[in-house]
Protein backbone atom coordinates (compact mmCIF):
# COMPACT_ATOMS: atom_id res chain seq x y z
CA UNK A 1 0.00 0.00 0.00
CA UNK A 2 1.01 3.60 -0.42
CA UNK A 3 1.32 5.39 2.94
CA UNK A 4 1.08 9.18 2.99
CA UNK A 5 3.49 10.11 5.79
CA UNK A 6 1.87 13.51 6.40
CA UNK A 7 -1.74 12.33 6.73
CA UNK A 8 -1.09 8.70 7.78
CA UNK A 9 -3.60 7.55 5.15
CA UNK A 10 -3.17 4.31 3.23
CA UNK A 11 -4.14 4.18 -0.41
CA UNK A 12 -3.63 2.18 -3.57
CA UNK A 13 -3.28 -1.33 -2.18
CA UNK A 14 -0.69 -3.28 -4.17
CA UNK A 15 -0.32 -7.01 -3.67
CA UNK A 16 3.39 -7.73 -3.76
CA UNK A 17 6.14 -9.65 -2.05
CA UNK A 18 8.61 -6.91 -2.96
CA UNK A 19 9.00 -3.81 -5.09
CA UNK A 20 11.78 -1.61 -6.40
CA UNK A 21 11.67 1.75 -8.18
CA UNK A 22 12.20 2.20 -11.90
CA UNK A 23 13.00 5.87 -12.23
CA UNK A 24 10.85 8.22 -10.15
CA UNK A 25 7.32 7.15 -10.97
CA UNK A 26 7.17 3.42 -11.70
CA UNK A 27 7.49 0.42 -9.43
CA UNK A 28 8.58 -3.04 -10.51
CA UNK A 29 6.45 -5.43 -8.45
CA UNK A 30 7.71 -8.92 -7.61
CA UNK A 31 5.53 -11.86 -6.71
CA UNK A 32 7.06 -14.85 -4.96
CA UNK A 33 9.01 -16.06 -8.00
CA UNK A 34 9.90 -13.20 -10.31
CA UNK A 35 9.01 -9.68 -11.47
CA UNK A 36 5.27 -9.72 -12.23
CA UNK A 37 4.19 -6.18 -13.23
CA UNK A 38 5.16 -2.57 -13.67
CA UNK A 39 2.98 -0.05 -11.83
CA UNK A 40 2.89 3.65 -12.64
CA UNK A 41 2.47 5.85 -9.56
CA UNK A 42 0.92 9.32 -9.87
CA UNK A 43 2.30 12.39 -8.09
CA UNK A 44 -0.46 11.90 -5.48
CA UNK A 45 0.77 8.37 -4.79
CA UNK A 46 -2.09 6.54 -6.42
CA UNK A 47 -1.83 3.79 -9.01
CA UNK A 48 -1.95 5.45 -12.43
CA UNK A 49 -1.28 2.39 -14.61
CA UNK A 50 -0.36 -1.28 -14.44
CA UNK A 51 1.34 -3.54 -16.96
CA UNK A 52 1.36 -7.25 -16.21
CA UNK A 53 4.48 -9.16 -17.23
CA UNK A 54 4.29 -12.73 -18.49
CA UNK A 55 5.85 -15.38 -16.23
CA UNK A 56 9.58 -15.04 -16.79
CA UNK A 57 11.63 -18.08 -17.69
CA UNK A 58 14.96 -18.78 -16.03
CA UNK A 59 17.78 -20.54 -17.90
CA UNK A 60 17.78 -23.22 -15.18
CA UNK A 61 14.34 -23.72 -13.64
CA UNK A 62 15.71 -26.26 -11.14
CA UNK A 63 13.97 -25.55 -7.88
CA UNK A 64 13.28 -21.82 -7.84
CA UNK A 65 12.21 -21.01 -4.32
CA UNK A 66 9.92 -18.51 -2.76
CA UNK A 67 11.53 -15.58 -1.00
CA UNK A 68 13.07 -12.98 -3.27
CA UNK A 69 15.60 -10.70 -1.62
CA UNK A 70 17.82 -7.86 -2.75
CA UNK A 71 16.03 -6.56 -5.81
CA UNK A 72 17.25 -3.72 -8.02
CA UNK A 73 15.97 -2.40 -11.37
CA UNK A 74 17.72 -0.40 -14.07
CA UNK A 75 16.48 3.17 -14.48
CA UNK A 76 14.96 2.44 -17.88
CA UNK A 77 13.13 -0.63 -16.57
CA UNK A 78 14.67 -3.03 -19.07
CA UNK A 79 16.47 -5.19 -16.50
CA UNK A 80 16.20 -6.19 -12.88
CA UNK A 81 18.34 -8.21 -10.52
CA UNK A 82 17.27 -10.25 -7.50
CA UNK A 83 18.42 -13.08 -5.27
CA UNK A 84 16.46 -16.04 -3.93
CA UNK A 85 16.53 -16.73 -0.21
CA UNK A 86 16.78 -20.53 -0.51
CA UNK A 87 19.19 -21.11 -3.42
CA UNK A 88 21.28 -17.95 -3.01
CA UNK A 89 21.29 -17.31 -6.76
CA UNK A 90 21.78 -13.91 -8.34
CA UNK A 91 19.32 -13.67 -11.25
CA UNK A 92 19.29 -11.05 -13.98
CA UNK A 93 15.81 -10.49 -15.41
CA UNK A 94 15.50 -9.19 -18.96
CA UNK A 95 12.11 -7.46 -18.82
CA UNK A 96 11.94 -6.96 -22.58
CA UNK A 97 12.59 -10.59 -23.51
CA UNK A 98 10.87 -11.96 -20.38
CA UNK A 99 13.77 -14.20 -19.45
CA UNK A 100 15.98 -14.67 -16.42
CA UNK A 101 19.58 -15.77 -16.26
CA UNK A 102 21.51 -17.13 -13.28
CA UNK A 103 24.62 -15.00 -12.85
CA UNK A 104 25.97 -16.25 -9.51
CA UNK A 105 25.20 -19.58 -7.87
CA UNK A 106 28.54 -20.44 -6.26
CA UNK A 107 31.07 -18.97 -3.82
CA UNK A 108 28.73 -19.00 -0.86
CA UNK A 109 25.86 -17.79 -2.99
CA UNK A 110 24.25 -14.39 -3.03
CA UNK A 111 21.83 -13.82 -0.18
CA UNK A 112 21.99 -10.03 -0.38
CA UNK A 113 22.52 -7.80 -3.35
CA UNK A 114 23.40 -4.20 -4.11
CA UNK A 115 24.36 -2.58 -7.41
CA UNK A 116 26.19 0.76 -7.70
CA UNK A 117 25.58 2.86 -9.64
CA UNK A 118 22.44 1.38 -11.18
CA UNK A 119 23.16 2.67 -14.70
CA UNK A 120 26.80 2.94 -15.70
CA UNK A 121 29.43 1.05 -17.66
CA UNK A 122 31.53 0.83 -14.45
CA UNK A 123 28.78 -0.67 -12.31
CA UNK A 124 29.72 -2.80 -9.28
CA UNK A 125 27.79 -5.64 -7.63
CA UNK A 126 28.01 -6.34 -3.91
CA UNK A 127 26.78 -9.72 -2.64
CA UNK A 128 26.55 -11.24 0.80
CA UNK A 129 26.90 -14.99 1.11
CA UNK A 130 26.04 -17.88 3.39
CA UNK A 131 29.74 -18.30 4.14
CA UNK A 132 30.21 -14.97 5.94
CA UNK A 133 31.81 -13.22 2.95
CA UNK A 134 30.84 -10.00 1.22
CA UNK A 135 32.04 -10.01 -2.38
CA UNK A 136 32.56 -7.13 -4.77
CA UNK A 137 32.11 -7.97 -8.48
CA UNK A 138 32.61 -6.04 -11.68
CA UNK A 139 29.15 -6.01 -13.22
CA UNK A 140 30.14 -6.11 -16.89
CA UNK A 141 31.61 -9.63 -16.72
CA UNK A 142 30.94 -10.65 -13.08
CA UNK A 143 34.65 -10.85 -12.40
CA UNK A 144 35.34 -11.06 -8.68
CA UNK A 145 37.22 -7.92 -7.62
CA UNK A 146 37.55 -8.46 -3.89
CA UNK A 147 36.32 -10.63 -1.01
CA UNK A 148 35.75 -9.43 2.54
CA UNK A 149 35.50 -12.05 5.27
CA UNK A 150 33.25 -10.26 7.76
CA UNK A 151 31.76 -13.07 9.86
CA UNK A 152 33.01 -16.23 11.55
CA UNK A 153 32.05 -19.73 10.44
CA UNK A 154 28.38 -20.49 10.98
CA UNK A 155 27.19 -16.96 10.05
CA UNK A 156 25.60 -15.62 6.87
CA UNK A 157 25.38 -12.08 5.53
CA UNK A 158 21.93 -10.59 6.14
CA UNK A 159 22.55 -7.19 4.58
CA UNK A 160 24.92 -5.69 2.01
CA UNK A 161 24.10 -2.19 0.77
CA UNK A 162 26.27 0.51 -0.79
CA UNK A 163 26.39 3.94 0.79
CA UNK A 164 25.34 6.65 -1.71
CA UNK A 165 29.01 7.51 -2.41
CA UNK A 166 29.82 3.88 -3.37
CA UNK A 167 32.95 3.98 -1.19
CA UNK A 168 31.51 2.12 1.80
CA UNK A 169 28.91 -0.54 2.44
CA UNK A 170 26.51 -1.35 5.24
CA UNK A 171 26.73 -5.06 6.09
CA UNK A 172 25.10 -7.30 8.68
CA UNK A 173 25.36 -10.93 9.73
CA UNK A 174 23.46 -13.51 11.78
CA UNK A 175 24.25 -17.05 12.88
CA UNK A 176 23.03 -19.72 10.44
CA UNK A 177 21.04 -21.43 13.20
CA UNK A 178 18.87 -18.27 13.45
CA UNK A 179 18.01 -18.53 9.73
CA UNK A 180 17.24 -22.24 10.03
CA UNK A 181 14.84 -21.56 12.89
CA UNK A 182 12.77 -19.37 10.55
CA UNK A 183 12.40 -22.06 7.88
Amino acid sequence: EVLDLASSKYSSPLEANAATWIGNNHLLIYDSLDPSRVVGISAKGTVASQRKLPRLKVDDEGGRAFGLRGYVASRDGSRSWSVYDQQAWLIEWDLRRYTGKKLISELGGAYRLAIFPKDSENRLVLTGGADGYVRLWRFSDLALRKEYHIAPAGHFVTEAEFFPDGERALVGTLPVRWKQALM
